[in-house]
């Protein structure tokens, strides 16, 4: 592998389809491959979505307890109601920004809105470059590949790229 990356832009999935195939066959492995159908911000956007649900969903379970504990003269059923109110407000808002940030994308990303498939190769062989040139993709640039992204620990890869499969990303 080179310390370079390709990354094609094919008019149509069958194309870029097609392409991988040949490359598989080149020996090129499957992991450093992968596709893009998706603008950034439609990805974005279903992080977003994805996230203020869960986020809301989770902050009323954890603020639920907090009407078991008496205010004043208070019934109940008003601290219930204020309790599930404040969760799902802050659960929105950290899934909001948790929701989108771990959807952004990656260095792929930067290309900006493209019309077709994106098809990034984690090498630049020369022979790489011919293969995705017989399937004629729209263009192919030739970009350093990225450094490992630095994490606070093993929970935060593990939760964005659950986040990244389940956006569709």
């Amino acid at each position: 592998m080179a310390d370079n990356q390709l990354i094609a832009i094919f008019p149509d999935e069958p194309a870029a389809r097609a392409a991988a195939e040949d490359l598989t066959h080149l020996g090129v492995p499957a992991d450093a491959m992968r596709t893009d159908t998706d603008p950034p911000l439609e990805k974005i956007a279903r992080g977003i979505a994805f996230g203020v649900t869960v986020g809301a969903v989770v902050g009323a379970v954890v603020c639920v307890p907090l009407a078991f504990i008496h205010v004043g003269g208070l019934a109940f059923g008003w601290r219930l109601f204020w309790a599930v109110v404040i969760g799902v407000t802050a659960g929105g808002a950290v899934g909001f920004v948790v929701g989108g940030g771990f959807s952004a994308g990656d260095e792929t990303d930067q290309l900006g809105p493209h019309e077709g498939v994106l098809l990034a190769v984690a090498d630049s062989r020369d022979e790489v470059v011919e293969a995705l040139e017989r399937h004629h993709p729209i263009r192919i640039e030739r970009r350093a590949a990225p450094g490992p992204h630095r994490q606070a620990g093993g929970l935060g890869h593990d939760l964005g790229q659950k986040l990244r499969e389940g956006t569709g990303s």
